[in-house]
């Protein structure tokens, strides 16, 4: 027994041997039994397993020199919530320093014994040694983490899914429409020089929705492998396709679509989604034209010291922003009464813009049109793909 001389236990040890002593030597629990000033008075041998200290060491210690200083605070603010009165025991897990510097995990349990003055006689400690518990926690909290981030990917992966969905529907929604309608003209039409400029641009609408498809493909496998398919696009070739994707609406409405790409002819983006965001801004012009005059639509590129700015403007309806700004580019938000409004094209524009790191910004006045402004952050150019 420790050298610590106490009333109580002068008085009443063969109490404490009646109370403890068939458990003290249990060599699966360490036993600490101490004092208000926290001095060791006994230990089990199981205990000095646990921190590698001998009886006559823990002598000259007290449990608070052999915490671990990450768990001290928490035990001294238990012990004392005990010394005061506020509770008679506690339980919790805290990691000792042993003797040879290595750290040992534990569970203590501590129950306060008091004189029938209500002065504490002493306090006694029952020490498990939980390091593989916490082992298999640590292990149990990496699996999880492992899936939560499994799981954030997945999520990711299928938000991503979606959206790419999204953008398949819209940049085949138009050309297939145009390919509809050219047929219906074909079939009506009976003169036969007529037909051949139908057909024409049947071919054409049909060259480009095959190019679209497989632009689709390969994008869809890139993505799924995670990697980037930005490239440097020709601006003036990418409208030169969309104009011959959806030359049946372009000439049914009367619109010109003129490029002024001269100060910046490449954009470096993925050429779907940047084909997908030009698509969308050239048939919202076309869609929501003004009822007194064709669509006249300008496209035009420059750059500053850190980005490309491609302009789309017209001289349609016009949105009215100081009702609608706020919402413009939300989900499914339509602004306009027509049948073809789904509210995706912004939504998702917006999105594939910002996603890159780039941004979009709206002019408008109400019945005289509209430019969207994009910005695109530079980067090395080292070809230009042609579509």
């Amino acid at each position: 027994m420790i050298a610590v001389q106490h009333p109580f236990f002068e008085q009443s040890t063969d109490r404490l041997v009646e109370r403890f002593g068939m458990i003290f030597d249990m060599p699966s629990m360490g036993i600490a039994v101490s004092m208000p000033n926290k001095q060791f008075y006994d230990v089990n041998e199981r205990f000095c397993d646990i921190v590698g200290y001998s009886r006559a060491e823990l002598d000259r210690l007290t449990w608070t020199d052999i915490t671990h200083p990450d768990d001290l605070n928490a035990d001294v603010a238990q012990f004392t919530r005990v010394l005061r009165g506020e509770i008679t025991h506690y339980h919790l897990e805290k990691r000792y320093v042993r003797k040879d510097g290595g750290v040992v995990w534990t569970e203590i349990q501590v129950q306060v014994f008091r004189l029938p003055t209500g002065e504490i006689d002493f306090l006694i400690a029952f020490v498990e040694e939980i390091g593989d518990r916490i082992l298999r926690r640590q292990e149990l909290r990496q699996q999880l983490e492992i899936s939560a981030l499994a799981n954030e990917a997945l999520v990711e992966k299928n938000r991503r899914l979606q959206e790419y969905a999204h953008i398949t529907s819209h940049n085949l929604r138009s050309p297939v429409g145009n390919l509809n309608a050219l047929i219906h003209l074909y079939r009506d039409e009976t003169d036969e020089a007529e037909r051949s400029i139908i057909f024409d641009q049947i071919s054409r609408v049909a060259t480009v929705l095959t190019d679209t498809v497989n632009a689709l493909v390969s994008t869809l496998a890139i993505k799924t492998e995670g990697t980037t398919d930005a490239t440097d696009i020709s601006i003036a070739d990418l409208v030169e396709r969309i104009r011959a994707s959806i030359s049946h609406d372009v000439r049914r409405t009367g619109a010109t679509i003129e490029t002024d790409v001269t100060l910046a002819p490449t954009i470096h983006f993925s050429a779907v989604y940047l084909e997908s965001i030009l698509l969308n801004l050239v048939t919202n012009a076309l869609r929501y034209r003004h009822p007194d005059r064709p669509p006249s639509i300008v496209i035009s590129t420059r750059t500053d010291d850190t980005s490309t700015i491609l302009q789309v403007a017209d001289n349609g309806l016009g949105i009215d922003l100081t009702r609608y700004g706020g919402k413009l580019f939300g989900l499914r938000q339509t602004f306009h009464r027509h049948p073809d409004a789904r509210g995706i094209g912004l939504f998702l524009t917006k999105s594939m813009i910002e996603a890159s790191g780039g941004e979009i910004s709206v002019e408008s006045v109400v019945d005289h049109g509209t430019t969207f402004t994009l910005k695109f952050p530079n980067a090395p150019s080292t070809h230009v793909v042609r579509h």
